[in-house]
């Protein structure tokens, strides 16, 4: 096996074999394409501070695995600086846009854990860095299960920072069928409180595009702001989406939710392989008192994807509400993920090991 380290122009080069090699992986088919990730670098890569750390390893002349990974800097208490590795698409301060989920390595399913032994070898004795985060890492995937061996090395400090799980509904089913499935209380607020929004006047139901997605990021900043009582700028956002849709394997969906012309709730979803992912929904605080606009504006998506015949599951991803986690009222659990940092410096360590017992 051989290891080669792409450069940023051989990253630009590389769409025919990511991809096939993507099919031949068990990795998610959005945020591990080449498209996410060529668009999250050229968006959201900091070309002063960060460097590209993409491994590839070849068995003979095919491409078996990918490693998407880069190292940046940061500075603590302004004073130490520190170098991290992590994911693309991923950034420790949570400056990286659009939250990047099912984060792995992309490995051929008939290659060996070895594979990934050399790129964590190599990033770790060759490149080396004072930290390493694998944030959103698919549990279970040969990537988590090596990096559990991090736990044991003499010279890391492991720290868990979170641990989460998606969920997701299978919209091959009928949407009555769909409705018919849930609890109660939550079939009232997804579904039958439609009643009381027609009551109110003209409701309309439009679709997320390529066209419009920019006026719906504009919507979910008025509801963030209406909602949180702080502004949000989606215009980073709106750069990588017209970068990621030139890629005809993603397509931009969702729906619109107007009472009276008014928006007064949305989603801005993705397509991609026969799956429509949940970025982002919003929903205006307060219609009626009756109304719970967040839950009618995600049953009418759902009705719009049981309606789809190429659409085969409506994933709303990780995260949960600002009250409850409402995702799991309305959706299966999917894929568990876990958050860690690897500490390597001695420094570090013994700063974080001191941190730890202090907290606890």
């Amino acid at each position: 096996m051989r290891l080669h380290r792409f450069t940023p122009i051989e990253f630009s080069e590389l769409r025919e074999q990511w991809q096939d090699l993507l099919n031949r992986s068990d990795a998610d088919q959005l945020f591990l394409s080449w498209s996410w990730m060529h668009s999250w670098w050229n968006v959201y890569g900091d070309l002063a501070n960060d460097e590209l750390l993409l491994i590839g390893i070849y068995d003979n002349d095919r491409l078996v695995c990918i490693a998407p990974f880069y190292s940046s800097k940061k500075t603590i208490k302004g004073l130490l600086s520190v170098k991290i590795i992590q994911f693309l698409g991923t950034r420790v301060d949570g400056s990286s846009g659009f939250r990047s989920e099912y984060l792995q390595c992309i490995v051929d399913r008939e290659t060996s854990e070895k594979c990934l032994e050399n790129v964590f070898d190599y990033l770790l004795a060759d490149i080396g860095c004072d930290e390493l985060w694998l944030n959103d890492l698919v549990v279970g995937s040969k990537t988590h299960e090596l990096a559990k061996k991090f736990s044991a090395h003499p010279k890391a400090y492991k720290r868990l920072q979170a641990e989460d799980t998606t969920y997701g509904v299978n919209v091959k089913v009928s949407f009555q069928d769909y409705v018919a499935s849930l609890g109660k209380n939550t079939r009232l607020k997804a579904y039958n409180r439609r009643k009381v929004l027609e009551s109110l006047g003209e409701v309309i139901i439009e679709s997320a595009n390529a066209q419009n997605y920019r006026d719906v990021l504009q919507y979910l900043s008025d509801f963030h702001l209406d909602r949180w009582e702080t502004s949000i700028s989606y215009a980073k956002h709106g750069e990588f989406i017209a970068l990621l849709i030139n890629d005809t394997d993603v397509t931009v969906s969702g729906v619109v939710v107007k009472l009276n012309h008014e928006v007064v709730g949305c989603t801005l979803d993705l397509i991609a392989a026969g799956k429509s992912y949940n970025l982002q929904s919003g929903y205006k605080a307060f219609v009626d008192k009756k109304i719970a606009m967040g839950s009618l504006a995600i049953g009418y998506a759902i009705e719009f994807y049981c309606d789809n015949p190429e659409i085969s599951y409506y994933d709303f991803l990780a995260g949960e509400g600002k009250k409850s986690n409402y995702k799991e009222r309305i959706a299966q659990p999917l894929m568990n993920f876990e958050s860690t940092q690897y500490i390597f410096s001695f420094g570090l360590r013994l700063m974080y090991r001191f941190k730890d017992k202090f907290k606890s």
